[in-house]
């Protein structure tokens, strides 16, 4: 099922505001807004079913996720009743309904991941508010299913310094965990690096160390110590380090990350593996840490180049030609100066650079 409708005449435009005419509410009907709950004074002109309380939240909204899914919901929101009459009608509207429902919540956790990754932190929060909406209509509040989107809310809110919105939907996702004792792995480990996030930025360090060790702890019961999902861990513990000054810690947890990162872009499967949220959090993840080793270890460090690389990698796997010709090229100079052109470092990293400038220029 398809959240949106292909070659859309509304993809692109957010649209004109429609005015609500109090007029024209049903008696005892209130209009919400569909990203704070305040009373709403516009709705959306092609769904005419998401009602906003100011221009910016309905601009927020369309950018964030409704483009995306502005057919899906009129189909959900839309009347229904003198559509269907038999058990039989009923049934497949309710089924059809479903998927859409399904169909959505994925695009939606998707859209908001996608966003966080790149630090979109605002935007990330209109997909993910949708994604937790439906999947409360679908299986029930307090369900084990609401668990990852209160998580994506929580992060979001937490990189907007929204440290008490954060905090409440970390909690919501901990009570979801503490009634299902046999939850995955990947939530746990999820909910534990949130939490370590959000007491980093309290300047509660102790706890917040604690936390992310639980973190790396389960997902590397879930995936293995060196695989990229468990260096998110890794990261942060390194982010934690380098607030306290610790650099030797902090660098050492950075140079783990860009180990794991180097090895996964060498991998056999990593073009399989590599989503779009993945993706965007690597390149995120490293720019962080090639600033932080330029600065600390200066431009023309030996580490620098290696971040250099990895980036390089990153961006040819992802058929970014430019962007790899700019990293390779970078890594390549740097090489040469420490280590010689003949080295086997240099080398390698000419040929990666030969790789990404064979690469199509429309790339």
């Amino acid at each position: 099922v398809s959240t949106q409708s292909t070659g859309s005449p509304i993809q692109g435009m957010a649209g004109q505001a429609v005015k609500i005419n109090p007029l024209a509410v049903p008696r005892g009907k209130n209009y919400s807004c569909e990203l704070c709950g305040r009373v709403a004074v516009t709705m959306c002109q092609f769904c005419r079913a998401t009602y906003y309380c100011s221009h910016d939240h309905r601009t927020l909204d369309w950018d964030g996720i409704h483009e995306k899914i502005c057919g899906a919901i009129s189909v959900i929101r839309g009347p229904a009743g003198d559509k269907v009459g038999s058990d039989e009608e009923r049934a497949a509207r309710e089924n059809e309904l479903h998927d859409f429902r399904m169909a959505l919540i994925e695009a939606a956790k998707n859209e908001a991941m996608r966003y966080l990754a790149r630090g979109d932190f605002e935007l990330a929060i209109p997909g993910a508010l949708q994604a937790l909406r439906h999947s409360a209509q679908v299986f029930g509040s307090g369900r084990l299913e609401l668990i990852p989107h209160y998580l994506l809310l929580a992060e979001a809110n937490m990189g907007l310094d929204r440290h008490k919105q954060a905090e409440e939907y970390l909690s919501l996702a901990n009570w979801a965990v503490v009634k299902t004792p046999d939850v995955g792995l990947d939530v746990r480990s999820q909910l534990h690096r949130n939490f370590g996030k959000l007491y980093a930025s309290q300047g509660r360090h102790e706890e917040a160390l604690q936390q992310l060790a639980h973190d790396v702890y389960y997902s590397s019961l879930m995936v293995g110590p060196e695989h990229i999902d468990t260096c998110a861990g890794y990261y942060s513990m390194g982010n934690v380090f380098y607030s306290l000054q610790a650099n030797e810690a902090c660098f050492g947890f950075y140079a783990l990350v860009v180990d794991i990162w180097k090895a996964f872009l060498k991998s056999e499967n990593c073009k399989e593996e590599l989503t779009e949220p993945k993706r965007e959090e690597g390149i995120e993840v490293l720019s962080r840490i090639l600033e932080k080793r330029a600065s600390y270890l200066g431009q023309e460090h030996l580490d620098v180049a290696e971040v250099h690389l990895t980036l390089g990698l990153l961006h040819e796997i992802c058929a970014e030609r430019l962007a790899a010709k700019e990293q390779l090229t970078l890594a390549v100079d740097l090489y040469e100066r420490n280590l010689g052109p003949n080295h086997e470092t240099t080398i390698a990293a000419k040929e990666a650079r030969a790789r990404a400038l064979d690469m199509s220029p429309t790339s």
